[in-house]
């Protein structure tokens, strides 16, 4: 058998080699053995996307503490990722400044109490007030906030998929 051509379609995921040997030796450090590495998008979609998303094309976003990861599905397979520098911290840091609150009785509102969904569209009985730790807050003002924030979210991750050359493959929408 003879070829001329090979064409191969990757995905290349780069990580700081020293980083990574420190998490892995830390997990070791505790008992526990490290069969393999799986990229964060990765193994969101298993729990989140159904196969028929990723086959069709679909935008993940993982909003997590400190980052927000994005991946883009299309014909079942991973197409692009992405890591955004914005994420949960930067949220309750908003509360806490927007509100005048300490960081943690920020967190623990917009855990409790968060949405994105101004009062009047919530299908929730929510009260005006919600107090936490002895802080008092309006709830219209604490869902403004997030909501702020979220949204620049979106916009940056909507700002990514043309850099990603895969917009037009997602019709499955964002998750």
């Amino acid at each position: 058998m003879h070829g001329f051509r090979l064409d191969v379609e990757t995905h290349i995921i780069t990580a700081a080699v020293t980083s990574v040997q420190n998490l892995v030796k830390c997990i070791r450090g505790i008992g526990i053995d490290v069969d393999d590495l799986v990229l964060e998008p990765l193994a969101s979609s298993e729990a989140v996307l159904t196969e028929d998303e990723k086959e069709i094309g679909i935008i993940l976003a993982d909003i997590g503490g400190g980052t927000t990861d994005i991946a883009v599905f299309k014909d079942g397979s991973i197409w692009h990722t992405s890591i955004l520098p914005v994420a949960g911290y930067q949220i309750t840091r908003d509360v806490a400044i927007g509100l005048g609150l300490p960081f943690d009785v920020a967190e623990e509102m917009k855990k409790r109490y968060g949405s994105v969904m101004p009062v009047y569209e919530s299908k929730m009985e929510t009260p005006s007030t919600i107090s936490e730790n002895g802080h008092g807050v309006s709830y219209q003002d604490l869902c403004d906030i997030i909501r702020a924030r979220v949204e620049e979210i979106i916009r940056l991750i909507l700002f990514e998929l043309p850099r990603s050359e895969h917009e037009a493959l997602v019709p499955a929408g964002l998750v």
